[in-house]
């Protein structure tokens, strides 16, 4: 990987589709299912999980910062409708199929 292909985003070094990504994620802000929209849980307003462990440093697992949305794929991605982790709950979201592969 070459140095071009690293650039800084909330702080911190990663790849540029990564962060393109991430960038993408945040404007998605919330999810559907047949029953209406949740509005997406930040980085740091999690009820399963310490607050205080986004106060300091990124995601452990997809690099965003405190009050930053999740990649989607994310172990800490908080469902807004069940409140469980969104990648193994039950929930059905519109577009998020690719949950059951």
């Amino acid at each position: 990987m070459s140095d071009d292909d690293l650039v800084p985003l909330f702080g911190q070094m990663m790849t540029r589709d990564w962060a393109e990504a991430l960038i993408a994620e945040q404007s998605d802000t919330v999810v559907r299912d047949a029953d209406g929209s949740y509005v997406r849980i930040p980085y740091g307003s999690e009820t399963f999980r310490t607050p205080i462990e986004s106060r300091n440093g990124p995601c452990r697992h997809c690099s965003t910062i405190h009050g930053k949305l999740h990649s989607f794929d994310c172990d800490y991605e908080q469902c807004p409708k069940c409140n469980f982790q969104l990648m193994t709950c039950d929930c059905e979201f519109i577009g998020h199929e690719w949950r059951e592969e």
